[in-house]
């Protein structure tokens, strides 16, 4: 190969790296200063019920959300929940699930936020067992209203006795091995 052909080569490959690299780059300050997308404005607060504002201490767009408006529902998004479906037959499938808390206020938001791994322990525990004993399935299916009760039992024994609104599933997914 020659000198030109080698240095074409190089400017071919590396051009476009380099450009890829600061679009990325760019995406992510614009994603850090508060960018566009954000609903609630570069401050980072929320309207409150009373009309007073609360700050979200730190926390991201995507894990607590709603409450705009006088009576608006605040919704925590948990994190995705992966269970192995597990019997005496050995491993038969795994479930995934993509669960929502609805709160009525930021306080008790911020108090789930604050205890997720509580929160996700005790779903773990809930929802285990009692897919691997067949409780929360029908046939190979998983029974979507025991899951949510399940689910609703779990999260008020973590969070305390009418403080959670709704528990919203908003996801299933099932690998039938």
């Amino acid at each position: 190969m020659t000198f030109c052909r080698i240095r074409a080569l190089r400017v071919a490959v590396l051009l476009p790296l380099c450009f890829a690299t600061a679009l990325f780059l760019g995406m992510g300050l614009a994603n850090a200063s508060g960018g566009a997308s954000s609903s609630e404005g570069k401050e980072g607060t929320v309207g409150h019920k009373e009309g007073a504002e609360v700050k979200k201490q730190g926390k991201s767009d995507q894990e607590i959300t709603g409450g705009r408006f006088s009576g608006d529902p605040i919704y925590v998004h948990l994190p995705v929940l992966i269970l192995p479906v597990i019997s005496s037959k050995g491993a038969q499938q795994i479930v995934t699930l993509l669960i929502n808390v609805e709160v009525d206020n930021f306080g008790v938001a911020n108090d789930i936020h604050d205890k997720m791994p509580h929160m996700m322990d005790a779903l773990m525990r809930a929802l285990y067992g009692k897919l691997g004993e067949g409780d929360l399935l029908e046939g190979k299916l998983v029974n979507i209203d025991r899951v949510k009760e399940q689910a609703t039992k779990a999260v008020t024994e973590v969070t305390g006795s009418g403080k959670v609104r709704n528990i919203l599933i908003q996801g299933v997914a099932q690998r039938i091995y």
